[in-house]
């Protein structure tokens, strides 16, 4: 007998594209300290150096906060655009 994982109602998997210049060797770590501050998982779906669309599943605000905040990135980034791609209408 196969037991299947209900999702959990009270997350949310959001999926995002930030372009512009992302291809800083800082940028991942320092979006895992985000992440890590935040409750929230996320995997890298795809980089290139002109954009990076990430997964990220947490709380819903949480989830929000932190494609904002990887929006606003450190210093040595430059986020021209953020792109909802699946699971955060309301952001």
């Amino acid at each position: 007998m196969e037991l299947r994982r209900r999702p959990d109602p009270n997350q949310l998997a959001l999926t995002f594209l930030l372009a512009g210049d992302v291809e800083q060797d800082d940028f991942v770590p320092w979006m895992e300290r985000q992440a890590s501050r935040l409750g929230v998982v996320f995997t890298v779906v795809q980089h290139s150096t002109d954009a990076i669309t990430l997964r990220a599943v947490g709380a819903p605000e949480m989830t929000q906060a932190f494609a904002l905040a990887c929006s606003l990135g450190p210093k040595s980034v430059l986020i021209e655009h953020l792109r909802i791609l699946e699971g955060g209408d309301d952001l």
